[in-house]
Formats: structure tokens, C-alpha cells, sequence
């Protein structure tokens, strides 16, 4: 369950490293969509890591390097 949140807080430093500063506004309409919805999957991964682990918000922070806002 870690992993999914890694994979999804890698997805979403990519998108945004990757193509975040070279997209027309249309494109980048897009490109937030796309992060939200990363976004909303990863809250509901970490959510779940939270639940099965019984650890607190900093203790996950330290392995994902997010934290839940």
C-alpha cells in the first residue's frame, strides 16, 4: 500500500516536472484534471496505508515525503 503512494506522488512530481511550465493554458487545464484526480487516489491510498498501519501522519510522511493537506 506504501508503494501505491509513492507511485502516485511520482506520478505526480513527473507531470508537473515533465510538461507543468511548457503547456497553453488549455493544455494545462488539462494537466490540473489529470493531477486532481492523482491526487484524490492518492489521499485514498494514503489513507488506507494510515489504517492497516495505525501510524500517524509524520511517521508516512517521512517514506512518501507528502503530506496529507
Amino acid at each position: 500500500m506504501l508503494g501505491k503512494v509513492r507511485d502516485l506522488n511520482v506520478q505526480l512530481v513527473s507531470l508537473e516536472q515533465e510538461y507543468g511550465s511548457n503547456l497553453n493554458k488549455k493544455e494545462q487545464k488539462q494537466l490540473d484534471k489529470v493531477s486532481e484526480g492523482l491526487q484524490k487516489q492518492r489521499v485514498k491510498a494514503f489513507a488506507r496505508v494510515k489504517v492497516v498501519h495505525g501510524t500517524g501522519l509524520n511517521s508516512v510522511s517521512i517514506f512518501t515525503g507528502f503530506r496529507l493537506s
